[in-house]
């Protein structure tokens, strides 16, 4: 099924790009559309051909060779089947929220292949204007009671309790919080039922214990006018502007998720 995704105008101006053919380029575009959340698809190149160059003479199975010659995807074998990763997949897309999980296995955890697979998963400098750019820089290193949280004024020390659960990425998740919503209210001390609350929300789901489906669920949020702020209030008060101690809130999270606080369910 195709799904939606975003394009960036840094991909019209990539040299590296340019040096594969026009309809490569736009094979590349089209499989973003093809691949899951995760940005893989089954490597079956007549039929991709079908579904993104169905009027076209063209050898996607080559085109798909020199897309892989230049990193721009890993074509890779698990057993007998065929798959395809797109690099650096989620550095240029937001999948919904909702978008199922990836039922394909990742090119790392495959055993055997008889397709080539780059195991170089660092972008290239040249292919470095296709991903964006963080507003928001985290220290290398922070004490074991401390978390640094990186706002667009200046940096204020997050507190956090000393036996702070080290499954549950805090820091990167107020940093991804800062990143996607913008407007929302700055975190300035994350400790006691805050850090429970966020460290709960982490492990009640699977799909959750990943730092890319909290850049999807703040993304979501963002979409909100009610969360950030675009709705006024009645009575001239100050409209509502979403806190991440608010978002993570047994409650707020799920109506949040169930799609409450949009125009239409998520």
């Amino acid at each position: 099924m195709a799904r939606s995704r975003n394009i960036k105008p840094a991909f019209f101006t990539n040299d590296v790009l340019a040096d594969i053919e026009p309809l490569g380029r736009l094979l590349f575009i089209g499989l973003w559309t093809l691949a899951d959340r995760q940005g893989r698809l089954e490597d079956r190149h007549r039929r991709i051909k079908a579904e993104v160059l169905p009027y076209d003479d063209a050898d996607v199975d080559g085109l798909l060779d020199a897309l892989q010659k230049r990193d721009f995807i890993q074509r890779y074998g698990v057993g007998e089947e065929r798959f395809i990763q797109i690099t650096n997949f989620n550095k240029h897309q937001n999948p919904h929220v909702k978008e199922a999980n990836s039922t394909i296995p990742a090119p790392g955890q495959h055993h055997t292949s008889t397709v080539p697979v780059s195991c170089d998963a660092s972008p290239l400098p040249e292919r470095a204007g296709l991903i964006p750019d963080s507003g928001f820089l985290i220290p290398d290193s922070t004490t074991s009671k401390e978390v640094v949280v990186a706002s667009g004024a200046d940096d204020a020390i997050v507190s956090l309790d000393r036996n702070a659960n080290p499954d549950c990425p805090h820091q990167e998740i107020i940093a991804l919080y800062h990143e996607m919503l913008p407007t929302g209210t700055q975190v300035r001390v994350w400790n006691g039922a805050r850090r429970k609350h966020l460290q709960a929300r982490w492990r009640e789901a699977g799909e959750r214990q990943s730092l890319d489906w909290w850049r999807r669920f703040f993304t979501y949020c963002a979409d909100s006018e009610f969360l950030t702020g675009r709705v006024m209030a009645r009575d001239g008060r100050e409209p509502f502007v979403v806190g991440l101690d608010w978002l993570v809130s047994p409650q707020n999270f799920a109506k949040t998720i169930e799609g409450k606080y949009h125009r239409s369910a998520a």
